[in-house]
């Protein structure tokens, strides 16, 4: 962003171009300014705040295209318009997704780069003219003796100049004198209308083998472009023209790409707008789908009517995100709708895994068994490990810890779930944030009775005051322990301790019950953001034959293998994208 614009800014702004839509208006500038307020924070902070998509529904020609093309000037950022037919004919799955991000990126770079050109448009100008000064009263040619040989060296070591001829004229003082009268004659605009030849660089011919090439990760037009002369074409233009021609090669020679490219990418990632002309299909997440959904469907009022039927299981979330749906559908009648399902990739668990130890009444009647959460995770992490570890999906044995406030664990064999933490709700488990995790189930009664409190007051405490922040009674972020540990504060590294602990404890449940394991995944929060939390972890699994590799472990939020080369099961941290997989989701079902 170039300055820092209040909302009632923006809003007058908007107000230039775009007549009405005043609350639709106001709420993009408010969104505006919080992206603006999230640039003021450290950058380590930044990372860890994601900015808010905006979603602009309604009718054919009401203004949104406008107002999101009329955002991307105010705050001077890069801004490609798509068509939803994009994500519907091959969904999140590779070229066309990555296409838009490139000409975003690309947008940015021209951006960027009409910036720089501006900054050194005097100093260009001056040697283009300076250029067309020698065009116009050419120097005396001297002998050119160096042979095609030394030509080659040159060119090889880089120091071969096509335009090198130049120099090697000879100036006397009337060619002098009349070019001093040109420079005079240029700069008062005399000359505009006279031609000039000048050479300038022949765009580049697509080479199929250079594509092939690059598919390979090599650049065979940047190797070959360095060593290899550049073509040039002779054009004849006018003065007026030619000197535009001439300020851009100049400007080009004035510029450092590198540092460039890096502010195009960050202006991307910081402001860059992706307008979806329209929304074809809507993928929402639904937290419990109980034993009636093992899939993602197309919703309809019988599924609606099916996931209400889950609402007991899930009591703060499922209602929620049927509001979330019906809102949709108000303002998006005629497009399809998905529910995505956290419990259904567990669904492939079998009875001995799921089943708790009640009564068999309880199961029959109220659905009292372990369903998992975090489903959408762990089956897109899965996937994305076994394409890393060099793994058949269909026939691999793999853990993935999914640690962040909210945390859980899977076993997934043969790309299907057998087991996992969580339980019948998310309460189960692991130590969380939050939550408790796994407690002995007299404790309830117990505390109830002490405190002389209610089972529904004590839930609350169980998931909303317990885990980390209420061992530590610092925070549920790890960040924060990890920082209150090393200042010497006991309980904090005790939460630390007991929350990795648990994690230790369910690794090697599942190693046992997977029958050993080909890979081991760490994701969300801390697994792919806290160093202290992943090196406690990987010494706890060393009786497994794995060895920390401490300078990946330095890396934040990004794929790398944790493991040494030489570890017996190699650990991957590999990021979860919940949103990516819900969308790949929703494109398979509706195409």
């Amino acid at each position: 962003m170039t300055e820092e614009k209040t909302p009632k800014q923006i809003v007058e702004l908007l107000d230039k171009y775009i007549i009405g839509q005043n609350e639709a208006k106001k709420y993009v500038a408010v969104a505006l300014y919080n992206r603006y307020r999230r640039l003021q924070l450290p950058k380590q902070m930044q990372q860890d705040i994601t900015p808010k998509n905006m979603l602009m529904a309604g009718p054919t020609g009401v203004g949104k295209t406008e107002i999101a093309r009329r955002l991307a000037k105010i705050v001077d950022a890069p801004f490609v318009k798509v068509e939803a037919t994009k994500f519907t004919e091959v969904g999140y799955v590779g070229r066309d997704v990555e296409s838009m991000v490139r000409d975003l990126v690309e947008e940015a770079v021209r951006m960027e780069e009409k910036e720089q050109f501006d900054r050194v448009k005097v100093q260009a100008t001056k040697k283009a003219n300076n250029r067309l000064v020698k065009l116009i009263v050419p120097g005396i040619k001297r002998e050119n003796r160096e042979n095609s040989m030394q030509q080659m060296m040159q060119m090889l070591s880089g120091n071969f100049n096509m335009n090198q001829a130049q120099d090697n004229e000879e100036v006397t003082d009337d060619i002098r004198n009349e070019r001093l009268s040109v420079a005079d004659q240029l700069n008062k605009g005399l000359l505009e209308n006279r031609e000039v030849t000048i050479e300038v660089e022949q765009a580049p011919k697509v080479n199929p083998m250079g594509d092939m090439m690059g598919q390979m990760g090599i650049d065979m037009s940047s190797l070959m472009g360095d060593l290899m002369p550049k073509k040039t074409v002779k054009r004849t233009l006018k003065v007026s023209d030619a000197r535009e021609v001439l300020i851009q090669e100049e400007s080009k020679k004035l510029i450092n790409y590198d540092s460039l490219y890096q502010r195009a990418i960050e202006r991307t990632q910081q402001n860059g707008i992706i307008f979806i002309d329209e929304i074809d299909a809507v993928g929402h997440r639904m937290v419990h789908g109980g034993e009636k959904f093992s899939s993602s469907v197309i919703i309809t009022e019988d599924v609606i009517k099916d996931i209400e039927s889950c609402n007991d299981l899930a009591p703060l979330h499922n209602p929620a995100n049927i509001l979330g749906v019906r809102a949709c559908q108000e303002v998006m009648p005629g497009v399809k709708h998905v529910a995505v399902f956290d419990t259904a990739f567990h669904q492939t668990m079998p009875a001995k895994a799921y089943l708790y130890a009640l009564p068999k009444e309880y199961y029959e009647k109220y659905g009292v068994r372990r369903y998992g959460f975090h489903g959408t995770s762990h089956s897109f992490v899965s996937k994305r490990l076994a394409e890393l570890a060099g793994l058949d999906y269909n026939n691999s044995k793999m853990i993935i810890c999914h640690i962040g406030s909210g945390a859980s664990i899977s076993a997934i064999k043969d790309g299907k779930s057998i087991d996992t933490s969580m339980g019948m709700t998310p309460l189960e488990g692991l130590v969380m944030g939050t939550r408790s995790g796994d407690i002995d189930p007299a404790i309830i009664e117990f505390i109830c009775q002490k405190e002389n409190i209610s089972v529904s007051e004590m839930t609350t405490i169980l998931n909303k005051k317990s885990g980390v922040l209420g061992l530590s009674g610092v925070s549920n972020d790890f960040r924060d322990l990890v920082d209150a540990r090393e200042s010497g504060n006991k309980d904090a590294a005790n939460a630390i301790d007991v929350l990795v602990y648990r994690i230790v404890k369910y690794i090697g449940a599942y190693y046992m019950a997977l029958g050993g394991v080909d890979a081991i995944a760490l994701t969300a929060g801390a697994g792919e953001n806290n160093k202290e939390v992943r090196e406690m972890i990987m010494e706890g699994i060393s009786a497994l034959g794995v060895k920390i590799d401490e300078k990946a472990n330095q890396t934040r939020g990004e794929e790398i293998l944790l493991s040494t080369k030489d570890s017996k099961v190699p650990v991957w941290i590999v990021p979860t994208n919940e949103e990516l997989a819900i969308a790949r989701e929703t494109a398979r079902l509706v195409k």
